[in-house]
């Protein structure tokens, strides 16, 4: 006999009082909140400004990496992974 899936009136993997201890996701913190809206308002955001190096930086220096490369989102970055190896 084929089960269904949860969403279609199966029975749940996971039961709704362990759904309701998990922690919330993404966490959300109004510092983060305040630091996010001075770097927008600033305007330095994009094109290779201040912020982004700062990040490229801290990102590569985090995964002991000698540079980091900021990309706009995953598929720019998986593209130019295979891009990378195909060469």
């Amino acid at each position: 006999m084929k089960s269904k899936l949860s969403v279609n009136r199966g029975q749940r993997a996971i039961s709704q009082s362990i759904v309701n201890r998990l922690p919330v996701w993404p966490p959300v913190y109004p510092e983060t909140a305040e630091l996010i809206k001075q770097v927008y308002l600033s305007g330095q955001w994009s094109f290779n400004e201040i912020y982004e190096k700062r990040f490229s930086q801290k990102f590569a220096a985090h995964h002991s990496a000698r540079f980091g490369v900021f990309m706009i989102n995953g598929t720019v970055t998986l593209e130019c992974a295979l891009q990378a190896l195909w060469e």
